[in-house]
């Protein structure tokens, strides 16, 4: 079941904005909520998820002592992780802690026309394996690496 923003706890502001976002980029999940999703596709989907958080191979954001996790990643007919989605989080993570992380998927960007990057993973699957080539809406410190 997707977690609601109504839900969630208001007594803070640091997260709604973007799990508000997120909620319309096809929602997001509590560790446990994922972890019952990937139950008919892998062994062990606790551990599955403890590996993809601490390895910081999906983007996921902390609320009020819960940790979310955005849907836009996966592929849901199995739950797995989108590759191109993969490739950009591996290339950010080392940059950006998770807090900036998730929010960068979620704030327009001007070489996206002001799109947002989850818009961009939503409309185009696939898009960041073309994109990352020019590396064309990546930060500027690290389009010069790559």
């Amino acid at each position: 079941m997707l977690t609601s923003p109504d839900r969630a706890d208001r007594s803070t502001s640091e997260f709604p904005g973007p799990l508000s976002l997120y909620q319309r980029a096809g929602g997001v999940e509590s560790c446990d909520a994922l972890a019952g999703r990937l139950r008919p596709h892998v062994a062990q989907p606790v551990s599955v998820v403890a590996h993809w958080l601490v390895e910081r191979k999906i983007v996921a954001f902390d609320w009020h002592s819960r940790t979310f996790i955005p849907l836009f990643q996966f592929s849901l007919h199995d739950m797995s992780p989108r590759a191109d989605v993969l490739q950009v989080v591996a290339m950010l993570a080392p940059v950006f802690d998770a807090s900036q992380l998730a929010l960068w998927f979620v704030q327009p960007n001007t070489a996206l026309a002001g799109a947002t990057p989850v818009e961009r993973f939503r409309r185009e699957a696939g898009c960041a394996t073309s994109s990352l080539v020019d590396s064309e809406w990546l930060p500027s410190s690290l389009s010069s690496r790559h």
